[in-house]
């Protein structure tokens, strides 16, 4: 189950880091744990103690027959995989109705339920996509560059900087006359690294996963395509929703 806590640890560090949700200073135990300083029971209690995150581990394990920190588990909703195949429309009212017994409000809670479109699944951006960034929370406004920086994105490397900055092309999301989606390559831009994210150094042509501007994960071009694919089922469904 260890590396299913260390990729989950690595997805959280930065947006605690920067405040935006998870116990304060958690961001501390888990970089003090994946440089190899720290036991995995502080970094495991302190993600249990997150927002949103435990909530949709727990939710997938539960329909996989799996432990909620089984690598595959963490890997469908923070990357996505076949575990996301099995869901249905019915299962995602349902976990809808799970967050909020979870901390997500009814003022949020009702509209979700009463207007959710087919063809979602849980995976981490259909959370910031339809239930919102913020929605439990509370910490982050829900703005287009915000939601950006908080759905899992892929980035391809078009040059390394130095042992903490690489340059990466993405697709940013973009607000077509209020139908979101995944538009063309931007300008490179820089993302951070470290080698407790990374241990093997980045190269140029590799795909990393992004979260808040942070490479927090190397990718097979499988891996990639996912994100991909799953970043724009959801999106599909909520424009089919229009």
């Amino acid at each position: 189950m260890e590396e299913g806590i260390k990729l989950a640890a690595r997805f959280v560090y930065t947006p605690n880091s920067l405040g935006n949700c998870g116990p304060q200073n958690s961001y501390q135990k888990i970089l003090s744990y994946l440089s190899g300083e720290s036991p995995v029971d502080e970094t495991k209690e302190a993600l249990m103690k997150f927002q949103g995150l435990p909530h949709y581990l727990n939710f997938i394990a539960g329909k996989a027959g799996k432990d909620m920190f089984d690598p595959e588990v963490v890997e469908a909703y923070i990357i996505g995989n076949d575990l996301l195949k099995s869901f249905n429309h019915s299962d995602m009212k349902d976990l809808i109705e799970y967050l909020g017994t979870k901390g997500l409000p009814d003022t949020i809670k009702i509209p979700r339920l009463n207007n959710l479109p087919e063809g979602m699944v849980p995976h981490h951006n259909f959370h910031v996509l339809y239930i919102g960034i913020g929605s439990i929370a509370g910490k982050v406004e829900a703005t287009l560059k915000n939601t950006d920086l908080c759905r899992v994105s892929v980035g391809r490397v078009v040059d390394v900087n130095s042992l903490e900055e690489m340059i990466v092309s993405v697709k940013p999301l973009v607000n077509d006359n209020g139908i979101l989606k995944i538009g063309d390559y931007e300008e490179p831009k820089t993302a951070v690294y470290s080698k407790e994210f990374l241990p093997e150094p980045p190269r140029i042509g590799d795909y990393v996963a992004l979260h808040w501007g942070r490479a927090f994960k190397k990718l097979s071009e499988e891996q990639a395509e996912n994100i991909e694919k799953y970043t724009n089922k959801i999106l599909e469904a909520l424009s089919s929703s229009k």
